[in-house]
């Protein structure tokens, strides 16, 4: 099963930087700033998940709690662009690619054992891709 950060990471990338190719090193400031969005998602749907909320309707409570770490990485992704045409697009499937993301989220989170669900509250960021 692939971790959340993982799917996270591949999606996102793809459809933010669809004509792009991000760094792999640790210092690469989008990665860090996907990391740090992952994991206010995470811990939010720990703290706020019951398992009967509709997804999307949690979702939209999780948006705010995470919507800082979200603008920081979109605006690293939106300024990879350098046409305006490029950094509209970027910004416009970053607007519509959130809600689905933690939605996708949700559904993993619920979707794991009870031990995944333990890695992801205590660390969201150690457990990728463990078993």
């Amino acid at each position: 099963m692939r971790s959340f950060l993982t799917t996270t990471a591949m999606v996102t990338s793809a459809a933010l930087l669809s004509a792009c190719a991000t760094a792999s090193t640790k210092d690469d400031p989008a990665k860090k700033a996907l990391e740090l969005w992952g994991d206010c998602v995470m811990k939010a749907i720990s703290q706020m998940d019951d398992g009967k909320t509709d997804p999307l309707s949690l979702a939209y409570g999780i948006s705010p709690r995470c919507g800082v770490q979200y603008n920081d990485y979109t605006q690293i992704m939106i300024n990879e662009n350098w046409t305006e045409g490029g950094q509209n697009a970027a910004r416009q499937l970053a607007k519509d690619d959130e809600l689905k993301l933690i939605t996708s989220a949700i559904l993993t989170y619920r979707s794991a054992d009870a031990q995944g669900k333990q890695r992801l509250k205590d660390n969201p960021l150690s457990s990728a891709g463990k078993k």
